[in-house]
């Protein structure tokens, strides 16, 4: 299972505490941060991210997005108890 660094989460956290729209751009193997993103989102935002070999991927949060993001940060590690949004 892959890991994500605090310092991420931070930098996901506060871009989406901005007053305005924020684009992250990731320099690095960050490629995992979609997952916390689509958990942290509220309903009807796009998260874009790259896949390798397959190109772009949009995926509208929602229910069903969140509950896999979810899943997977749980098999990543994290507890139940220790959410990603604070």
């Amino acid at each position: 299972a892959g890991t994500i660094a605090d310092s991420a989460l931070a930098a996901l956290r506060e871009a989406l505490a901005a007053p305005r729209p924020v684009r992250l751009t990731v320099d690095g193997e960050e490629d995992l941060l979609a997952v916390p993103l689509c958990e942290m989102c509220e309903d009807g935002t796009v998260v874009a991210y790259g896949q390798p070999g397959e190109g772009m991927v949009i995926v509208r949060v929602g229910d069903g997005p969140r509950a896999r993001a979810r899943r997977v940060m749980k098999m990543m590690g994290r507890r139940d108890d220790d959410p990603v949004a604070g």
